[in-house]
């Protein structure tokens, strides 16, 4: 996809991350956006400054689908750490910013839209942790 906008700056930022797009200065940090894609969903947009920090957006989608877009989330060390891991996750508007925000995401479950929450050194820590969790949205 699209890589524009100071995006994918650090060691091994980006790696293996496969967005529709990541714009705005987004994933950066050493490991930043690390593991972006997801094996069976759909590939997301990043813009507004997302996942910047040491692995920000960790996880992302990984097993799930982490939702069509990141847009001002994950800014901070850590942040969104396992994101979708073998769940899915929705949308991410202006959430996870701290380090270690949203720690443990969808771990094995759901979670839905985030929109405004989990800002604050390890806020939302085990969001949906274990198996079949669910949570419809964070506000």
């Amino acid at each position: 996809g699209e890589v524009s906008g100071q995006s994918c700056v650090g060691r091994y930022s980006c790696k293996n991350a496969i967005a529709s797009s990541i714009t705005d200065s987004s994933c950066i940090g050493e490991q930043a956006c690390r593991s972006l894609v997801s094996y069976y969903g759909e590939t997301p947009n990043v813009s507004s400054g997302s996942c910047v920090g040491y692995r920000a957006c960790y996880y992302a989608g990984f097993y799930g689908v982490l939702g069509p877009s990141i847009s001002a989330s994950c800014k901070g060390d850590d942040s969104c750490h396992y994101a979708g891991y073998s769940g899915s996750v929705g949308d991410l508007v202006d959430s996870c910013d701290s380090d270690s925000a949203c720690k443990d995401m969808g771990f094995y479950g759901s979670v839905g839209n985030v929109m405004n929450g989990c800002n604050g050194k390890g806020t939302c820590q085990s969001v949906a942790a274990g198996r079949d969790q669910s949570v419809s949205a964070i506000v």
